[in-house]
C-alpha cells in the first residue's frame, strides 16, 4: 500500500509506504481518517511491553470514503493472502512432480 504517490516529470514521490505483511492489526475507521497499524521498516526497534503499535494516520474528508477504503485494503489483504497461498501450493506440485 502507497500513500501520497505524485507523479512530477516522470518522477514519483511516495510518502509512505507499507506491505500488507507488515500489517499489525486490520485498518480501522475514526470519524474520517483511516488508520492503519503496520511495522516500521528500517528502523531497529527493541520491543517493549508498554509500547503500542505504530500506526499511520489517513486524514479523508469523508467518513463514508474511509470505510470504503477500509473496506477495500481488507479485500486487497485477503486477496493477496489467498494469492499466495495458491502459489505455494502450485509451487509444492511442481517440486513434487520434479522429485518423481
Amino acid at each position: 500500500m502507497c500513500v501520497k504517490e505524485i507523479e512530477f516529470v516522470g518522477h514519483f514521490n511516495k510518502e509512505w509506504e507499507c506491505l500488507y505483511e507488515h500489517f499489525n492489526h486490520p485498518p480501522c475507521v475514526e470519524g474520517g481518517d483511516l488508520k492503519i497499524y503496520c511495522k516500521e521498516q528500517g528502523i531497529l526497534m527493541i520491543q517493549k511491553k508498554d509500547v503500542q503499535n505504530p500506526v499511520r494516520r489517513v486524514q479523508l474528508r469523508d467518513p463514508v470514503l474511509a470505510q470504503k477504503l477500509c473496506s477495500a485494503i481488507d479485500e486487497a489483504q485477503v486477496s493477496r493472502k489467498q494469492h499466495q497461498m495458491v502459489k505455494q501450493k502450485s509451487q509444492r506440485f511442481l517440486k513434487q512432480g520434479y522429485q518423481q
